[in-house]
């Protein structure tokens, strides 16, 4: 194979190294070619990349309430507005929180009771010269008080009320 290889390689060389006087003359045959108009046209470009993504936003949902989970209604990486109900919470925790509001509306409204009579009777004693208008002010003072703690228990109750109305019914 070794003398195979020398002998082409004689060849070769001898083609290649003879002055082109000495060569074989070429002919020239006809190559069918085809004529075509180029165009410009716009191309869409794609391109193909390896990666990760990451969101574009993020959110902490939270809730106003404390309480017990009993459902949750969306998996990880579900995508969620704000309309949608993410979590249910037990009512029986809510059902104590409305009662507790109701209590404090109770007890408020007895303190602004109170708070209107003592204020009527300091009136009658500022009238007749027998309290100070300090002491008059001071309980007309303690009335707004009371009025704005009723109105805040009120809002606890109607608050918690609402909640209640989202939540399902307990189970027993």
């Amino acid at each position: 194979m070794n003398a195979d290889l020398r002998i082409a390689a004689a060849l070769l060389t001898a083609v290649a190294c003879n002055p082109p006087s000495e060569r074989a003359p070429e002919t020239s045959v006809p190559v069918p070619v085809d004529v075509v108009r180029v165009v410009a046209v716009e191309v869409g470009e794609y391109i193909s990349a390896a990666g990760t993504t990451a969101p574009s936003s993020r959110a902490t949902p939270s809730t106003r309430v404390t309480g017990r989970i009993v459902e949750v209604a969306f998996e990880a990486e579900d995508r969620v507005t704000a309309a949608d109900t993410l979590v249910r919470i037990a009512s029986d925790d809510l059902l104590a929180q409305r009662e507790q509001a109701g209590g404090r509306l109770e007890a408020a409204a007895a303190e602004q009771v109170r708070a209107k009579a003592d204020l009527k009777r300091i009136r009658n004693l500022f009238r007749e010269s027998a309290a100070t208008r300090q002491t008059l002010e001071a309980y007309e003072a303690a009335d707004k008080r009371a009025e704005a703690i009723r109105s805040a228990a009120h809002g606890a109750v109607a608050e918690a009320e609402a909640i209640l109305r989202m939540a399902p019914s307990p189970r027993r």
